[in-house]
């Protein structure tokens, strides 16, 4: 079985003994809200322990259904310092705790030659998902999904939502997610449409040939 340090090699990835792999999953900062409104960078810098401290780089995923992971990037560790060296976000309510209940904060930088995977290999972790940080090896892949795509498998009628972006890649990439526009067109529906900066909610009904 082809493993993830295989695919990353292909795109010019190096393992050294100072690369780790690392899994977030945080019941109380769920990682696909993280991903979903791109704080899971700025989440990953603050650390309470010094985790980092003697790496090089970091293979990053995020934990989806069981012991599986998606794959989230490559991030050079470039230093580290105090928790209140680190930045916040405006938009983001948790980075204020971090910023005042961690004790590190490492400055990281993205690979880029990796983005065009992002979300589309899905690894499998293993019993030990409470490791979430552990030295680079091959762990074998169980998903390589087309180009363009960026959501999660399809997982249940009743507990799903998508943000604006997530319903343009939905239509601008088709074939990548077919099996959402599968199980969404097959059913009629109701919905709700939320305007975050406002507050304002919209309920609508979809009981046309194309479903929802």
């Amino acid at each position: 079985m082809i493993g993830v340090l295989d695919i990353l090699k292909i795109a010019g990835f190096s393992a050294t003994p100072q690369s780790r792999l690392v899994r977030h999953q945080h019941g109380r900062y769920p990682a696909e809200e993280l991903r979903r409104h791109g704080w899971l960078e700025l989440y990953q810098s603050y650390q309470g322990r010094s985790v980092f401290h003697h790496v090089d780089q970091i293979v990053s995923f995020y934990g989806v259904r069981g012991t599986r992971a998606a794959f989230y990037g490559v991030y050079k560790v470039l230093r580290h310092g105090p928790a209140s060296e680190g930045r916040t976000l405006s938009g983001c309510l948790w980075s204020q705790e971090w910023h005042q209940e961690a004790r590190f904060f490492y400055e990281l930088e993205r690979d880029a030659r990796f983005d065009d995977l992002r979300d589309r290999v899905i690894i499998d972790w293993g019993p030990g998902t409470r490791s979430w940080i552990q030295k680079a090896t091959n762990k074998p892949v169980l998903e390589l999904q087309e180009p363009g795509r960026r959501l999660l498998p399809f997982d249940d009628y009743l507990e799903f939502s998508l943000t604006y972006g997530e319903l343009q890649d939905l239509f601008a990439h088709e074939e990548a997610h077919r099996e959402w526009r599968a199980h969404l067109s097959a059913v009629g529906g109701v919905y709700l449409i939320l305007a975050e900066g406002s507050g304002h909610m919209y309920v609508g009904s979809a009981t046309g040939e194309g479903g929802i």
